[in-house]
């Protein structure tokens, strides 16, 4: 009688493992990403006015339960942003869930706002210490 509950045991202890091992796995995940072509432009925030019109671009999407990121390019301009939400899945210096916004190279914490009620009308990001937001609108 005791030969099918060690078999039940020994099974289960073997199934457990493989699945701890698939959860607590850090390799990395590439799931969900994708792009398109987008209009874009900046804003200075303090009047509201378009600065500058970067016509179409490209955007760049990509998340995963490590990290997730959108960018803007066009030529050799880009902008956009970026989250992880793991501490062993962050860059060197970022911290776990802050949002960092990046213009032209410079990576600063920030925010970014739809243009719409879905993600795929359109988003700006802006650092937080600056006076110009940046926005694509996928076309």
């Amino acid at each position: 009688m005791s030969f099918p509950l060690a078999k039940l045991w020994a099974t289960s202890i073997f199934v457990g493992t493989m699945v701890s091992l698939d959860l607590f796995s850090s390799q990395p995940a590439y799931a969900g990403c994708g792009n398109f072509n987008a209009y874009g432009w900046s804003v200075d925030v303090s009047t509201g006015k378009t600065v500058e019109v970067f016509e179409i671009g490209e955007v760049s999407t990509c998340g995963n339960m490590h990290n997730s990121f959108a960018s803007f390019s066009k030529d050799n301009f880009e902008f956009g942003w970026a989250i992880c939400y793991l501490p062993t899945s962050c860059e060197s210096g970022w911290q776990p869930n802050t949002l960092y916004v990046y213009i032209d190279g410079r990576r600063e914490t920030g925010e970014a706002n739809p243009l719409g009620s879905l993600r795929s009308d359109g988003l700006c990001v802006q650092q937080s210490e600056s006076q110009m937001k940046y926005c694509w609108k996928p076309i």
